[in-house]
């Protein structure tokens, strides 16, 4: 195992998101890979690398919880900014992020995401624009706004071909004319050796992880570990890596999906480690945007969470919902999608929202998730507070050379000054986190 010279600042950084986990989550997790009866509970791999935590409020006059657009760019920026700006302060000011910084100074870079690469997320570390809803905007950029004469993004790995492939600019062809590999599919992802790649393996986010096709679709694991391969070199090289639908679940109350979500991501991080212990000169970040949903392990006064029930369905709420629609055999999409046994009172519940006929298909679909979700929350006991974000302070995890400049409490922006005084070659200690923008 090769040793990093300097011991706080390494050739390398993955810089990993998942979007959403808040604290609630991540414990949840933990409960859900190693509950048991009695006895203490083992550490999940989160637990052998937290070290510290950041804030996430964003500048929003009175609404001061973020969202993923002004998370994403105070930790791509070091500025913070108003909901819902990539890149740029809430005067509309360009913020230089990370990525530039780092491919300025001779550096690979890379974004991988479950979303649309051109989602907010990945966004704040690409682009620059007013809107996170400017999609086709934040595409073009990725494209158009070089470094020198040097795109910014070696990488882009994740979902969104309906913002690149378009009746009025075919972005995946531009690409391919300028020496990428542009690739849409799993076996082409293996295939491909080139060291600059645009994959778009779905029109929009991808498929949740346990809906997900893994002969068709690569999981955020695969990603990330071609992403390393090809931007492994001499210089050094920034990769960012969102698991971008913890939150989507989150959102929609489904503790399954959020679950899943979390697994695929853990499995990201694991082969992200796994490269950091073999090179001994990359540092690997996790972290969250913020929280979502308010979630809580235990509800109604039950002192207890029991996540066998959610380990005990196999697609989302909503993929098992389209299926009994698809299929017309309502029953037969439980059966086998449940593997417990549905009361009278939930299979009645379940079966007047199937009966619906006042809705169109798409609502009615919609109902049935929600009726799955709630039954699946109420047997593992698990609550939430909101559909929307939450404000509380999200965990760091670290592992490398320079892990402990991450130590302790800091601003999300100050997250994103350290990152950028690294990029540039500077020491990443010389941030004070309380002074941080």
């Amino acid at each position: 195992m090769s040793q990093s010279i300097h011991s706080t600042s390494p050739k390398n950084i993955i810089f990993m998101i998942a979007d959403g986990m808040g604290v609630a989550l991540v414990s949840a997790y933990r409960e859900y890979v190693n509950q048991h009866a009695d006895g203490l509970r083992q550490p999940c791999i989160y637990n052998h690398h937290l070290v510290g935590q950041q804030s996430t409020y964003s500048f929003d006059g009175w609404s001061t919880i973020t969202d993923s657009a002004a998370s994403s760019t105070a930790m791509a920026t070091g500025s913070k900014t108003a909901n819902g700006i990539i890149g740029q302060d809430k005067d509309g000011q360009r913020l230089e992020s990370v990525v530039e910084v780092a491919k300025a100074h001779g550096k690979k870079t890379g974004l991988v995401a479950t979303a649309e690469v051109s989602h907010a997320t990945p966004a704040g570390f690409g682009a620059h624009v007013a809107s996170r809803n400017d999609y086709f905007a934040i595409a073009d950029q990725y494209f158009d706004d070089k470094v020198g004469d040097d795109f910014k993004l070696d990488v882009m790995l994740g979902g969104g071909r309906h913002h690149f492939i378009r009746p009025d600019r075919n972005l995946g062809y531009e690409f391919k004319k300028a020496g990428y590999d542009v690739i849409h599919t799993h076996s082409e992802l293996a295939e491909s050796t080139n060291s600059q790649v645009l994959g778009l393996f779905s029109e929009f986010g991808l498929p949740m992880a346990i809906d997900r096709n893994p002969q068709v679709i690569p999981s955020l694991k695969e990603m990330t570990q071609s992403a390393i391969k090809r931007l492994d070199n001499e210089q050094g090289f920034f990769l960012m890596v969102e698991g971008s639908q913890i939150d989507w679940g989150a959102h929609h109350h489904d503790i399954v999906a959020a679950m899943s979500e979390i697994a695929d991501f853990t499995a990201a991080f694991e082969a992200a480690l796994d490269f950091a212990k073999a090179d001994g000169d990359t540092l690997v970040i996790a972290t969250a945007d913020h929280a979502t949903g308010g979630m809580t392990m235990g509800v109604n006064e039950v002192a207890s969470w029991l996540p066998e029930y959610i380990r005990a369905v196999t697609q989302t709420p909503g993929k098992i919902a389209k299926d009994m629609l698809l299929s017309h055999d309502w029953m037969q999409s439980l059966t086998d999608n449940i593997d417990f046994t549905l009361s009278s009172t939930e299979l009645n519940q379940i079966y007047s929202t199937y009966q619906q006929n006042a809705f169109t298909p798409e609502q009615k679909r919609v109902n049935l998730e929600d009726t799955l979700c709630e039954i699946i929350d109420r047997r593992s006991n698990t609550g939430w507070t909101t559909g929307d974000h939450t404000g509380e302070d999200v965990n760091v995890y670290a592992f490398g050379p320079g892990k402990e400049a991450w130590a302790g409490w800091r601003e999300n922006s100050h997250t994103g000054q350290q990152l950028k005084a690294w990029a540039a070659g500077q020491d990443m200690t010389s941030i004070d986190p309380f002074e941080a923008e």
